[in-house]
């Protein structure tokens, strides 16, 4: 699906045209733990990767080293404040379990319904917003046609990709990708936005 992607994009007359060409196949691992992958995304907000990143090391060890509703459910939550997590965080966490464990959020199920349906689902989280909900539905579910107006990088990746003099607003992105015919791969095009500011 990811060359599909590449091949419609590439063949674009729009901008988005000669950077995928130059950049080449971007490809995606499909996440297995829906579960563990909300959490992360929960446990960065407003983090640096490293801070993010020690926090989750923590937490992985309270929990045995298994991410799951079942194993975070068994730690107390002052041994997750001790983890890192703030009070808000915690919540935020033991919301998430709850809607798995009663059966509120189907994590294993989620991947049938449509993009829209999923995030309804993901924003009933506390927590949860629009842009996290599109990290994973990019990320974990890999679906192909994601556009995170809302995301900053994408902002600032669509100012450099059309020349622009400021960052575009999440309106003015949407603009751009349909001026640029991106969907039905916009997934593709954020990628390779997000790679172009790294270069």
């Amino acid at each position: 699906m990811w060359t599909d992607a590449h091949e419609y994009l590439s063949a674009l007359p729009s901008p988005i045209g000669p950077l995928v060409t130059a950049q080449g196949v971007i490809e995606l691992e499909t996440s297995t733990n829906h579960f563990a992958h909300l959490v992360r995304a929960i446990l960065g907000q407003q983090l640096s990767t490293r801070a993010a990143a020690t926090i989750r090391g923590r937490v992985l060890e309270a929990v045995g080293g298994t991410l799951s509703a079942s194993t975070i459910n068994a730690v107390p939550d002052e041994t997750l404040r001790e983890c890192g997590l703030s009070a808000a965080k915690l919540r935020s966490v033991r919301d998430l379990e709850q809607k798995v464990r009663e059966g509120g959020l189907d994590l294993e199920a989620i991947d049938q319904f449509s993009d829209d349906d999923i995030t309804k689902q993901l924003v009933a989280v506390r927590g949860i917003g629009v842009w996290t909900a599109q990290m994973f539905l990019i990320f974990a579910l890999n679906r192909l046609d994601v556009l995170a107006v809302g995301d900053l990088g994408i902002q600032n990746g669509v100012a450099r990709l059309l020349g622009l003099g400021s960052r575009p607003s999440p309106l003015e992105v949407g603009r751009a990708a349909q001026d640029g015919q991106w969907h039905p791969y916009a997934t593709s095009a954020c990628l390779h936005l997000w790679k172009s500011l790294s270069s």
